[in-house]
């Protein structure tokens, strides 16, 4: 009897999967303040500053005089410009519009400015600037930057790049702190963090996970929901489990309607081919549509199965994939196929693809 299934049950969760999308300044934060007027510009001596941002918007930003498109412009906000908003958001002739200030350093200049084109980050930054709270407690995940703009997270003497602005903002990190570049380049460099709407990662276990519109990561539970939707292994990022964890989990990702009978037909079509004998993984790998993902079926079960249900073969569903445990007789590597229902399997044996009544 198998030992565990997998499939990829769980609540819907439908959404475009290469379409990204810029993090917004969460409106709510500002609720509860006070807005100015509408079309009137903000007051340069105003010093309540209530959040930060930067421009996303890789040809610039206008910040203009009033909340309106045929607005005044007062300058262009190149790609980058860190910006203090100062009030709340409003919406005028379908956009909306916040209160925006530029730095001292800038000229302090006000104006409005599109909330589509603003990604937040954090107000508050910390007050070392010499490392030495990075150097007296290095196992702490914390937000860093040297003298250039890029920023990294730092963690058990690792430093790693993030990526974007999306990613920043995903990963939540708080304020950053300020360390000499010679700090900087004593952390030993680690992978790129690329957090986006739309892009794939992988943990250290190998499972995979979308990260959705929604900013929540979904487990991909299945070689079906992952060769349905069209995904491809070249663009699945392996990414620190500590970088994963800080995307709060949604629901799984589901494939679209019919994947799972087109596996289990082009897997009774092959009833009696043998030269999948002895690649078991890879015979459900291809009846799913991908190919050479996990090198055996141990593997895959340690990347794929979150939770186990042993002896739940009665609750699997139609297309599960069926783990059973590596002994001599699969030579350690373990053994997977797809259950047909009733009770019935087919998978890739030594003697070639044959189904297989497991009540037997």
């Amino acid at each position: 009897m198998p030992i565990c299934w997998r499939t990829y049950s769980g609540g819907a969760c439908r959404f475009p999967v290469r379409f990204v999308l810029l993090f917004l300044i969460v409106s709510g934060c500002l609720l509860g303040l006070t807005a100015l007027p509408a079309g009137a510009a903000p007051q340069a001596s105003n010093p309540n500053a209530i959040a930060a941002a930067r421009v996303a918007a890789d040809g610039g930003l206008n910040m203009r005089v009033s909340p309106q498109m045929g607005s005044t412009v007062l300058r262009v906000l190149p790609f980058l410009t860190e910006l203090l908003v100062i009030g709340q958001v409003i919406e005028r002739d379908g956009h909306k519009w916040i209160p925006v200030r530029l730095t001292a350093a800038q000229g302090g200049q006000s104006g409005w400015a599109s909330q589509r084109w603003l990604v937040a980050f954090p107000l508050e930054r910390s007050s070392a600037h010499d490392g030495r709270g990075l150097l007296n407690d290095p196992q702490r995940l914390r937000l860093i930057k040297g003298s250039g703009d890029a920023q990294y997270a730092a963690v058990r003497g690792v430093r790693y790049h993030i990526g974007n602005l999306e990613t920043l903002a995903a990963l939540n990190l708080g304020g950053y702190e300020q360390v000499s570049d010679h700090v900087l380049s004593s952390l030993r460099e680690g992978s790129k963090i690329l957090l986006h709407p739309g892009s794939l990662v992988r943990d250290q276990a190998g499972r995979v996970w979308l990260i959705g519109e929604d900013r929540l990561r979904h487990w991909v539970p299945s070689l079906a929901t992952f060769s349905a939707l069209g995904f491809a292994w070249e663009h699945v990022r392996q990414t620190p489990d500590w970088a994963v964890r800080r995307l709060r989990m949604g629901e799984p990702v589901v494939p679209p309607h019919g994947a799972v009978e087109q596996a289990i037909a082009w897997s009774q079509a092959r009833v009696g081919y043998t030269q999948w004998s002895r690649f078991c993984e890879k015979f459900v790998e291809r009846a799913y549509g991908t190919s050479s993902v996990y090198g055996t079926a141990w593997r895959a079960r340690q990347a794929l199965v979150v939770d186990s249900f042993p002896g739940g073969l009665a609750n699997a569903p139609l297309g599960a994939l069926l783990f059973f445990r590596p002994d001599p007789s699969n030579h350690y590597t373990g053994h997977v196929g797809l259950h047909l229902g009733n009770g019935h399997m087919i998978s890739a044996t030594y003697a070639g693809v044959k189904e297989t009544d497991l009540g037997q």
